[in-house]
């Protein structure tokens, strides 16, 4: 039950051919430029819960997760105005990656284009809202949501030694943040649910853990 600080990985000083192997990698770039370039126009909401990742996972505030439930109901950004931020140099070489990657017009009908994408857009909302997730949950978090995955039967009173046992290891980081507010933020993200009295895994925590796994992230985060 030791919780770990993740350690940040860092790209820098890319040239072109680097960036071409990094999107062989990291298809969620991808995955983005597509809504960017071929859409062309605004997208809310495509899923129920879904927002921009608004910060790091190495933050030592409790303040985060508050900070990542009110980021959670706001409206998502004009993806246009996302596009501008970035030199047309840069637009070009991922716009051909794009291109490359989704052969487009090799699809015969506009109906089959346009399932394409709005799977693209799924896959990128889905990575997008788990990586908020991510960047904010505590290591303790993870641990409850691993034993409801495990274990059938559990209650928020049981669930509160997993935040007693963090407080007990990081009394400071948890002076203003009640243990109310910590099992609030599994529930808000719908993570796990309350059901006759029993807290239950929900198939997004399920899928959450899942792809914690499949992306190589550790699940023995800090706090």
């Amino acid at each position: 039950m030791n919780d770990k600080l993740t350690s940040t990985n860092q790209i820098s000083g890319t040239s072109i051919t680097d960036i071409i192997q990094i999107i062989d990698v990291l298809k969620w770039p991808i995955l983005v430029l597509i809504i960017v370039l071929l859409i062309k126009k605004p997208i809310v909401d495509l899923i129920n819960r879904v927002t921009k990742i608004g910060h790091g996972g190495t933050s030592f505030e409790a303040e985060q997760q508050k900070s990542a439930e009110k980021q959670e109901k706001r409206q998502i950004s004009n993806v246009d105005r996302a596009l501008g931020l970035f030199r047309l140099e840069t637009v070009e070489i991922f716009k051909s990656a794009v291109l490359q990657e989704i052969n487009l017009d090799s699809i015969p009908t506009e109906k089959e284009k346009t399932e394409l994408l709005m799977n693209y857009s799924i896959a990128l909302y889905i990575i997008k809202h788990y990586e908020l997730i991510y960047n904010s949950i505590y290591g303790s978090q993870l641990l409850i949501l691993q034993q409801l995955n495990t274990f059938t039967y559990e209650d928020n009173e049981s669930l509160k030694r997993y935040y007693d046992y963090a407080v007990e290891r990081s009394p400071k980081f948890y002076d203003n943040y009640s243990y109310e507010e910590y099992i609030e933020f599994l529930y808000s993200f719908n993570l796990i649910v309350l059901e006759n009295g029993r807290v239950i895994i929900t198939v997004l925590g399920i899928d959450f853990l899942k792809y914690i796994t499949e992306t190589g992230k550790t699940l023995n985060k800090l706090n």
